[in-house]
């Protein structure tokens, strides 16, 4: 009965309305962002010719740094630039893991570039 009790009171405690806040606070920095979008497309070398697509910043679903959960994106440390078609193809892949192979014969490319880029930015660490 004592577990039952616990897990009323938590179902009671959603139901008032309180909201729930994470222990682990998601990493923000919009000037690396920024940055980053100022960048090419990682898969450019990848891709035959130029990607002439504007860039756009993805945080990856497989993080290096964040956690990654039920509704919550990773941490801006964890993001790449692509352009928008490979940006796209990659959301409709669904396998992050898998697309970075088949594209570049490396699953941990996306881990690897946001690693390298996290180190190179200029606003490496601050919040």
């Amino acid at each position: 009965t004592q577990l039952l009790v616990r897990c009323q009171m938590t179902i009671s405690h959603f139901k008032t309305g309180k909201k729930y806040k994470s222990k682990s606070k998601r990493y923000v920095n919009k000037k690396h962002l920024v940055w980053v979008s100022n960048l090419s497309c990682i898969l450019e070398e990848f891709n035959k010719g130029r990607c002439a697509d504007e860039i756009q910043v993805h945080h990856l679903l497989k993080p290096f740094y964040s956690l990654r959960g039920m509704s919550l994106r990773s941490g801006d440390k964890d993001v790449v630039p692509l352009c928008s078609k490979h940006h796209k193809d990659l959301h409709m892949h669904g396998n992050e893991l898998k697309y970075f192979h088949e594209i570049a014969n490396n699953q941990n490319l996306g881990q690897e570039k946001c690693q390298e880029l996290w180190e190179e930015s200029p606003h490496y660490e601050e919040t």
